[in-house]
């Protein structure tokens, strides 16, 4: 495979065996990779995150490195696009454990997307999504925020194929899906808590 160092495996890997894998083979890479993006705070870490990725010189690395650091971003998830996450998930060559998901007959499961005022929309290709409305409704709301005080929240409901869900990603308990090739099924709007008629709050990008 051009641009890793050794080939891997023919065979798929979990996501345990891929990342012990990986942190073995590129221990002094990550660590320089870890201290330049941990010296950016959270709303500037998706863009130096995403150049770190760019720049990676072995493709097997890239999925390692967007999983990893994912929920440690606030801002720049736009510039992670399906076709490019799909890529670096062919390239690591996992098996990524669906177990827990209701799946339905036809392979699809049904997800959820918290949005509000200040959101990069599923429409606009936002990746983020959950099988648990009630964390949805958290960030539609402002999960960043105290008071849950976001204009306009709404959830957006959907379908995804499992052939089409690109990680999963249980870091700070809010079953995160990375999804592709949502098929849109209903949006229902929130009644917003906020009393002041929307004013703007430093919200994630998500």
């Amino acid at each position: 495979m051009k641009g890793t160092k050794q080939s891997m495996s023919n065979s798929q890997f979990t996501l345990e065996e891929y990342t012990r894998i990986m942190k073995e083979k590129n221990k002094d890479e990550l660590k320089a990779m870890s201290e330049a993006l941990y010296r950016t705070d959270s709303y500037q870490r998706g863009t130096v995150l995403f150049d770190i990725i760019e720049k990676c010189r072995y493709n097997e690395l890239k999925y390692y490195l967007f999983y990893e650091y994912w929920a440690c971003i606030d801002k720049g998830h736009e510039l992670y696009t399906p076709s490019l996450v799909s890529k670096w998930l062919t390239a690591a060559n996992v098996q990524l454990d669906l177990s827990g998901l209701e799946i339905d007959k036809e392979g699809f499961v049904t997800i959820y997307r918290g949005e509000n005022k200040y959101s990069f929309t599923w429409k606009k290709g936002a990746l983020s999504w959950t099988n648990s409305r009630e964390i949805a409704e958290r960030f539609a709301r402002g999960v960043r925020l105290r008071s849950q005080t976001a204009a306009q929240p709404k959830v957006i409901v959907g379908k995804v194929h499992k052939d089409n869900i690109l990680a999963r990603i249980d870091d700070r308990e809010e079953l995160e899906l990375i999804c592709k090739d949502v098929v849109f099924l209903n949006e229902i709007k929130l009644k917003s808590n906020n009393k002041e008629g929307g004013k703007k709050a430093k919200l994630t990008s998500y």
